[in-house]
């Protein structure tokens, strides 16, 4: 696709590619209809305080996470929210603002953020949900609609499934030595020259849980079983879609995508199996891709 030449494809969502090139510019790309809708680039975050790291903004994994509010061909006022690298924080586009706009508050840094029921939630690497309504020309306030969880997971993510809210938790296992990298970085102890990146890989998934928010207790309940529903998880807004619509796909299987952007190369990709917890690839002898692929739904708006 030749519009996609030059550029990072580094999140998608409702059927739209967020592309960034070398020279900080930001792209919305629809692979089938073929529109570009210039984004503000890079150089046009309001960059948040108390950066964990120095900023790049530069690179294409400087947007974390990103969402739509609508279809910005047939809704003139749509809101794009993403979650910037420094500490996760949300940051927010309103069609016809000249930058992001980024937001702070307690219950950052996030993990993921979805469109759900007319408002952005945003799931906190505690297991803490929060909408925002951005719609509004008031200041945006967060209200929580989730507790906590116990502990930290490895990667969590939210996705709308037939009217509900999940939260999908995916474990990693780790490679024995970069287990041995993170013990000696905490006592402050690594070697500058291990090429920790260099491992074969370094993490990968090895099961999932699958939690439903209650919307009259506000807790988390596990489900024990998808029914019919896929689950597709990786570098864009999750997604959930009926198997009998997709023959080729099997109910009840969570298909992920290696977003782990420690690695250079993408080797965590597969089907895991709710009923069966069992792993296995998308096809015999799946390739190992460069590049983190990339799900993409053939939006019907």
């Amino acid at each position: 696709m030749p519009e996609f030449h030059g550029r990072w494809c580094c999140r998608s969502s409702k059927g739209w590619v967020v592309t960034v090139d070398d020279n900080s510019n930001v792209h919305l790309s629809n692979p089938l209809s073929k529109t570009q809708i210039q984004l503000p680039s890079l150089d046009k975050f309001t960059h948040p305080q108390m950066s964990c790291e120095p900023e790049k903004p530069r690179d294409y994994r400087y947007m974390c996470k990103t969402a739509l509010s609508a279809n910005p061909i047939s809704t003139p006022d749509y809101v794009v929210a993403t979650l910037v690298t420094n500490c996760s924080r949300l940051a927010f586009y309103k069609s016809g603002d000249e930058g992001w706009t980024t937001l702070k508050n307690e219950w950052g840094p996030y993990e993921d953020v979805i469109y759900y029921k007319g408002q952005f939630h945003c799931l906190s690497n505690w297991g803490v949900v929060v909408a925002c309504d951005l719609a509004s020309r008031d200041l945006p306030k967060f209200t929580k609609v989730s507790p906590d969880t116990n502990g930290r997971y490895n990667k969590m993510y939210l996705v709308e499934s037939s009217g509900e809210l999940l939260k999908v938790v995916r474990y990693y296992e780790y490679h024995p030595e970069y287990e041995r990298y993170l013990e000696r970085r905490q006592l402050s102890l690594v070697d500058k020259d291990f090429d920790w990146e260099g491992l074969e890989w370094t993490t990968r998934t090895s099961c999932s849980k699958v939690l439903q928010l209650d919307q009259n207790t506000r807790k988390w309940i596990e489900v024990e079983s998808l029914g019919d529903q896929v689950l597709f998880l990786g570098l864009n807004c999750s997604l959930s879609l009926p198997a009998r619509d997709f023959p080729q796909c099997k109910g009840n299987c969570i298909y992920f995508t290696d977003d782990y952007l420690g690695k250079k190369r993408s080797i965590d990709n597969g089907i895991y199996n709710l009923e069966d917890k069992s792993i296995k690839p998308y096809y015999p002898n799946s390739p190992t891709w460069i590049r983190k692929p990339i799900w993409v739904h053939r939006n019907l708006w």
